[in-house]
């Protein structure tokens, strides 16, 4: 800015323009070298301190325990045993699992990867290789590092259109975010198209770059572990010692030889002098408290910071408190599946472009799987293509001894309420629901709504009885009224 004032002071005030080509009368060709203003939103990082912060990201990953940890857990609890995709279709399946199993996505390994590189780096930038024969296609990943700009459309901010990837020479490349062709008058109209996917976690609706879980910690994270060796340095430092030899009336030559004889002396040996020499070992005298609580704030700020309980990266002699509020369990489980939910859209949003890519190139294969296929709208066709769920795995290990206690504790209280005598508690559907939801914890769905064939049987008294849902009392009251006595 400075120069740019000096300029305009040398010039009197006058404005600078575009060069003009003589030959051609037009402004010369370098449009290719300027960038529009709006091109960096105002809350992101500068290029070089956003380059920096995902390095720094990488180098606490690779180097610090405790962020090694915090970023494999968090994977771990994420993608648990495994996270699978089921269609439908069963042909439509066979194109899922042909990509899915294919030796270069390897999504069973993969998914590892991804999840662990989405948190690591704050971005996940996946290009997309299409087999033009048959549609069949392959992910690759693009280095965040390699990535100069992201540039979003000027009507809506929120919509990024392409990647801007760092060439050979300077040079730059573009790739098309996948979006959905909106063009009608397209043959991939309402298909998902582009050249890249781009995945962001970790930034404001203002920002225009995802950044790392590590970034907010990354102070704290390299002085705990600053703090770590240091303190292993003193307790080395303190198991360490030195002889302190005395000799009274010896001279420079004596005490030198005296202390060559010492530093040759092996384990076990004998040291043999007379009342005029004292030997004496020395250990340093380090005035330092116990470091345990101090390294236990460290610790907990930055586990608190990362969304984690102290409990979980404690000792074994520790357990967690069961004081009030929020358990610790309900905590964690809360940030695990916030970002399963960000997983499971984005592995939905690969798997519809998988399929959107098999049905424009093989447009013969349509009608013989379904007619829905054929059909021009796009809104018909995905309800068959794009009918497939992604199941995530349960992010906590259940305990199979409290839900069965909570199984036997729910039935026995359903079978009382339908047994009350002074008025109807429950009906015999809700008791079933309540049942049924029970019985989910141990994934075996019950509907409670089927209609087994005994629904008119059950509407008699004394198969209500049966079932428990009348007491002695009010049968007999409901045979009185049925025979006119009352």
């Amino acid at each position: 800015m400075r120069v740019f004032e000096r300029l305009q002071r040398a010039m009197n005030g006058l404005r600078l323009k575009e060069t003009v080509d003589i030959s051609t009368g037009l402004i010369d060709d370098d449009e290719h070298l300027y960038r529009r203003l709006g091109d960096a939103k105002p809350r992101d990082l500068q290029p070089l301190k956003r380059e920096k912060a995902v390095n720094i990201a990488l180098y606490m990953y690779m180097s610090n325990p405790l962020a090694h940890r915090l970023t494999e857990d968090l994977k771990d609890w994420v993608v648990g045993g495994g996270i699978q995709v089921r269609h439908e279709s069963p042909e439509l399946q066979d194109v899922l699992d042909s990509h899915w199993e294919d030796h270069v996505n390897n999504w069973d390994i993969s998914q590892h990867e991804y999840v662990r590189d989405l948190g690591l780096f704050g971005e996940l930038i996946m290009p997309t290789f299409i087999n033009e024969a048959n549609g069949h296609v392959r992910f690759g990943v693009l280095d965040p590092g390699l990535v100069k700009r992201i540039e979003y459309d000027e009507e809506n901010s929120r919509i990024p259109i392409s990647v801007i990837k760092r060439g050979k020479n300077k040079t730059e490349k573009t790739l098309s975010v996948i979006q959905e062709d909106p063009n009608p008058a397209s043959a991939s109209y309402g298909r998902l198209m582009g050249d890249t996917f781009l995945f962001m976690v970790n930034k404001t609706v203002s920002q225009g770059h995802g950044y790392p879980d590590l970034l907010a910690m990354s102070d704290f994270l390299n002085a705990y572990d600053q703090f770590m060796f240091d303190d292993m340095e003193r307790t080395v430092l303190m198991k360490r010692f030195i002889f302190d030899l005395e000799i009274k009336g010896a001279n420079k030559k004596i005490l030198q030889e005296r202390s060559d004889l010492l530093k040759n002396l092996k384990p076990g040996q004998v040291y043999a002098h007379n009342p005029g020499e004292t030997l004496t070992s020395v250990s340093p005298n380090i005035q330092a408290s116990d470091n345990a609580a101090a390294a236990k704030m460290y610790r907990s700020h930055v586990l608190g910071g990362a969304g984690w309980s102290e409990e979980l990266f404690a000792g074994a002699d520790q357990v967690p408190s069961s004081s009030g509020g929020q358990s610790i369990g309900e905590a964690v489980l809360k940030r695990v599946a916030s970002r399963q939910r960000f997983v499971e859209y984005m592995i939905k949003h690969e798997m519809k472009f998988v399929l959107d890519q098999w049905w424009l190139h093989n447009p013969e294969m349509r009608g013989r799987i379904d007619r829905a296929l054929t059909d021009p709208d796009p809104r018909e066709v995905n309800k068959v293509l794009h009918k497939f769920e992604v199941v995530m795995p349960e992010p906590v290990a259940r305990d199979m001894a409290k839900i069965s206690d909570a199984i036997l504790k729910l039935t026995l209280a359903a079978i009382n309420a339908l047994n009350n005598v002074e008025g109807e508690l429950m009906t015999l559907e809700d008791a079933r629901k309540a049942v049924a939801v029970a019985w989910a914890n141990f994934g075996v769905e019950i509907d409670p709504t089927i209609d087994d064939g005994t629904k008119e049987e059950a509407e008699t008294p004394e198969a209500r009885k049966a079932l428990g849902d009348e007491t002695e009392a009010e049968m007999a009251r409901e045979l009185a009224n049925k025979n006119g006595d009352v």
